[in-house]
């Protein structure tokens, strides 16, 4: 597509450019000039061996880090953390069936409730003969209650892993037909009867699947970081020093003690110094946020265990060199010569695009035409035939007033309008500047009618404050300056560039990536 100082880019650079740079709304350039360019300072950038600065590499080191972890998690952790429907399906089997249709009787009088199950097991009374005496919703809106009786009925389907634990210790094994109770849930107390034993269905399942699903997918997660752990732990051939562990009772530790390795590897070793600095971080940010204290010893364990994790997950993410291979590999060459061109931005252009407040000011006095309010003016205008507009000025002439006539010959009240001078087309401008306010015009040729004039009033222009644009100016000014600057830096690595362009190159990728914005515009 393009070769730049002896560099090859192709059509697939220029997409992996462009599908990094575009924003939303963003249309396709007409050009590969916006590409050249930022390839072009990205080149003198590395010239200018930016590449090297320690701010730009620690830029690139902490992208780097947080896209690899995340790949590695998803190697690792999510692509093998897939949940087939067999198995949600027999967790479904095993924990949440089956399901129990109960008919429940509801009172709420503990000592009425004991004895109305007392008479069921006598077998003095039956559960149906206790349903027909419930009062009906008329009868409770009426206060016509059996206080004797029971005061609710109700059938429900319960699931008996969703119950409390005294309700289930009850309710496992029942068969159709067994009373139970009175099972108490806080001042309410209920005689059950299971009615109706439902297996799994279906139907049942698709509304517990996601809940299964998701918990399935975290013990799967726990359980595939785990394993991941201790591979690296075996990998980095990790050591702890259980001794020198057990030995950090919280006090000041001597220099000596504080250089000895508490955790060995093949890398980089951590001292009982650096470990126990990591606990008074751990107890600030705790005591920050009012955490509940932590025992020692557990502390201990916690905190070894987070160091250990964090430590080998991001030195493996960094070690698989995600950053070679897709679908890193474009993103990440994208951000490292972005960087290049911003630090490239912030040696060269920013300096040079400063403004001072001097420059502020001598903009604000060289420009008053554009800072200064423009001249308004309000007015009343009758527009008519001559002879309509003729007799109007007569009337005004003998001592009546513009409005009293105007509201005589036209219906309603006449408008004020107010308008700038320099919006006024000629003819009207030339009536408007020559009267003084509260005065009147002669009849006067407007758009092929006659018109009369009365100036209401008139505003002078006025500059507006320099503290009330200063902020604007500046902004403004450093805006235009950054757009020169940037510009003179351009032209400049243009002229000492050899540039090549493949044209035909060019107009079929550019047609391409139309017809694939289309494509996608009418999906």
């Amino acid at each position: 597509l393009v070769t730049l100082n002896g560099v090859e880019f192709t059509a697939n650079d220029y997409k992996a450019w462009w599908k990094n740079w575009q924003e939303e709304g963003d249309k396709l350039p007409a050009t590969p000039d916006q590409f050249i360019e930022w390839q072009l300072m990205a080149q003198e950038a590395l010239d200018m061996q930016f590449d090297q600065d320690p701010s730009y590499q620690k830029k690139l080191l902490v992208f780097l880090q947080v896209r690899s972890l995340m790949l590695l998690k998803n190697e690792e952790i999510d692509s093998k953390n897939v949940i087939s429907d067999q198995e949600a399906w027999e967790v479904y089997e095993q924990e949440y069936c089956p399901r129990l249709r109960l008919a429940a009787l509801i009172f709420t009088d503990q000592q009425n409730a004991e004895q109305k199950m007392q008479s069921l097991k006598d077998g003095k009374t039956t559960f149906d003969q206790l349903v027909a005496v419930v009062p009906t919703e008329a009868q409770v809106q009426a206060g016509e209650t059996n206080d004797s009786g029971p005061q609710g009925y109700d059938e429900k389907v319960v699931r008996l892993k969703n119950l409390e634990q005294k309700w289930r210790n009850s309710l496992e094994g029942a068969k159709i037909g067994d009373l139970i109770g009175p099972l108490q849930a806080q001042h309410i107390y209920t005689i059950v009867k299971p009615i109706e034993i439902l297996g799994p269905s279906q139907e049942d399942f698709a509304q517990v699947k996601k809940r299964i699903v998701e918990k399935l997918a975290k013990k799967n997660s726990q359980n595939l970081t785990e394993e991941l752990f201790n591979r690296l732990m075996k990998k980095y051939m990790v050591k702890v020093d259980e001794e020198l562990l057990a030995a950090i009772d919280g006090e000041d530790l001597s220099e000596e003690d504080g250089k000895k390795i508490l955790i060995s590897t093949t890398k980089e070793p951590i001292s009982v110094g650096d470990f126990v600095n990591i606990i008074k971080k751990d107890a600030m940010f705790r005591a920050k946020y009012k955490f509940a204290k932590q025992e020692l010893e557990r502390n201990k364990k916690r905190i070894l265990l987070n160091v250990l994790s964090q430590t080998l997950i991001s030195w493996e993410s960094m070690a698989r060199h995600y950053e070679e291979k897709e679908p890193l590999k474009q993103t990440f060459d994208f951000y490292r010569r972005h960087r290049l061109v911003s630090q490239l931005k912030s040696q060269l252009i920013n300096p040079e695009a400063e403004i001072t407040e001097e420059d502020v000011k001598k903009y604000y006095d060289e420009n008053d035409a554009i800072l200064t309010s423009p001249e308004i003016v309000s007015f009343m205008m009758i527009k008519g035939e001559p002879e309509l507009i003729e007799k109007i000025d007569a009337e005004i002439n003998k001592g009546s007033s513009f409005s009293e006539v105007a509201e005589k010959t036209f219906p309603g009240e006449m408008p004020v309008r107010q308008v700038p001078v320099a919006d006024l087309d000629n003819d009207l401008r030339k009536v408007v500047e020559s009267l003084r306010v509260g005065e009147i015009s002669k009849p006067f040729q407007h758009q092929d009618m006659l018109a009369l004039v009365r100036l209401v009033g008139r505003t002078t222009p006025k500059k507006v404050p320099y503290q009330h644009v200063r902020e604007q100016l500046t902004s403004k000014l450093k805006d235009e300056k950054y757009a020169r600057v940037k510009k003179n830096l351009l032209d400049n690595l243009r002229k000492r560039s050899q540039i090549e362009i493949n044209y035909k190159e060019w107009e079929r990728l550019h047609k391409e990536l139309e017809e694939s914005y289309a494509t996608k515009q009418n999906n």
